[in-house]
This record gives structure tokens, sequence and C-alpha cells, in this order.
């Protein structure tokens, strides 16, 4: 009954924070619907944050709930800069605001020791937030810098203007914000924290983790726009992954990088290093 009891009162509160700030809960739903290329992974980062704090509900029952006076403090203060925000306009900010205001809420309800249980679920929603954004241009810069120095490496003469490749024979691509790949980089960087704290990883494993998903999928990016810059040079832009299916591409990338990451990666995870002293004759 008390697991029961303290994971619906976590959510409890979770829910009323999330009527309160309403503005910011109706900002990022309009952002994840009208932004699916870039944003549309939102519903499923806010769907694993809830299923953690599910998957923690042992850890919550045995944990004595108790207001904490410094959790009030820091919900007024949270609270406060997240109304001057909306008052003020600044949609990324009180929408960025909304997980700390969540968190700060839960300390003050509920005790520390909840609010530390529910901290990485309630931080994994920034994963889900629009502050990915400023990575666009940078991102968007960077493929067009790169592409340009290994397409006439392969045999295909550049000249860039802006984000416009321009090839000769009249063939042109545009490096358009999605092609930056920031959606694939947050993606990936959700799925390798979510293993770290699956695996119970230590915070420098956390790091590498963190560290070698990044370098993946910005290489991976790369790869994906110059597959799709040599079938459309190649086939004088009639092929499918030039046209509509660069798209469905990206996705087929991110699916095996993340497969054959979380392979490599387990190899070396708590869980697999105990099951392998279990099953040597030491661990007997």
């Amino acid at each position: 009954m008390s697991v029961a009891r303290n994971v619906v009162l976590v959510i409890a509160v979770v829910t009323l924070v999330l009527l309160a700030c309403a503005p910011s809960v109706g900002a990022l739903w309009r952002l994840w619907e009208w932004s699916p290329y870039v944003d549309g992974h939102g519903p499923f980062i806010a769907a694993i944050s809830l299923g953690l704090i599910l998957r923690s509900r042992h850890a919550l029952a045995a944990t004595q709930l108790r207001p904490s006076a410094a959790g009030a403090a820091g919900l007024f203060v949270c609270g406060l800069a997240w109304f001057l925000a909306w008052q003020a306009g600044i949609e990324e900010l009180h929408v960025a605001l909304l997980p700390l205001v969540i968190l700060a809420a839960v300390l003050a309800a509920l005790g520390p020791t909840a609010a530390r249980i529910t901290a990485f679920p309630l931080g994994y929603l920034y994963f889900a937030e629009p502050l990915w954004h400023v990575l666009i241009g940078p991102l968007q810069e960077l493929t067009v810098h790169v592409v340009s120095i290994i397409a006439p490496i392969i045999g295909m003469p550049v000249t860039v203007a802006g984000d416009v490749l321009r090839f000769p024979h009249s063939i042109s691509f545009e490096v358009t914000p999605v092609c930056s790949g920031v959606n694939f980089l947050v993606v990936g960087l959700a799925g390798a924290a979510l293993l770290g704290e699956l695996w119970q990883a230590s915070l420098r494993r956390r790091a590498g983790l963190i560290l070698a998903m990044a370098l993946l999928m910005v290489g991976s990016n790369w790869v994906r726009v110059l597959v799709i810059i040599v079938a459309g040079y190649t086939s004088d832009m009639r092929s499918v992954l030039a046209t509509r299916g660069h798209w469905y591409l990206g996705w087929i990338l991110f699916a095996l990088i993340m497969f054959a990451f979380a392979r490599v990666a387990v190899r070396g995870s708590p869980s697999s290093m105990s099951v392998l002293t279990a099953s040597s004759p030491e661990g007997r």
C-alpha cells in the first residue's frame, strides 16, 4: 500500500505543478506538435520520465515523506522566476524553468529523499525542451563546412553559398536546420543518459557515454548528409534518398548506431560485470 501511496503523492505533486504552469505545458505541446522533425521526440521523453518515476516506486516506498522548509523557499524562488518569465512573455525561459519548479515542489512537499529519487526522471524532461535549438545554427554551419571539405575529395567539386552547396550540372543542396542533426543528437544523448541511469553507472562512466554518443551522432549526421548528396549527384536528383527518403535514412542510421552503441557499452556496464562475476568459477 505504501508503494502505491508514495508514488501517487509524487505524481499528484507533479500534476499540480503542471496544472499551475499550464502555459509552459501548452507551449511545449505546441512545439512537439508543430516541429515534429526537430522536437517530435518530446512526448516519448515525457513518457520515459513518467516510467522512471514508476520504476523508482520501491525506493519511494522506503522513504519517509515529509515537507521541507528549504524546499518551500526554493519553490517560492523558482515559482516567482517562472511567473515573471511568463508575464514577460519569455517562453523559452518559463518553459526551461518548468522541470526545476516541479523538482522544487517535490522537495517542498515530500522532502529531500523524494527529490533525490525523482531528480533524474524530472531532469530527463530537459531532453524535450527547446533549449537545444541553440545548437541548430552551429551544427548546420559545421555540417556545411565538413561536407565542403569531403565532397571534392570524393570527386564532387562544390561551391558554398551560405547554407547552399552548389555542384556541377546545376545541382544544389540546401543544408536546412533539419540537416543540422540536432534531433538525432538530442535523442542520442537521451538514450545514453537513460542507459547510464538504468545501469546505475558512475558519474565518470555516464559522462563517457554522453561524450561518445555526442561524437557518434554528430559524425553520423555528416555521413547521412554526404550519402544523400552523393545519391542525388550521381542520379541527377532522381534517387529517392535525395527527394523524400532522407528522413527515413537518418532514423535507420540512428537505430543502427544506437543498437551497436548499446551492445558495446553494455560490456562494461555494472550489470554485465555482475553477471560475469556470478558465472565465473571464483564467483560460484
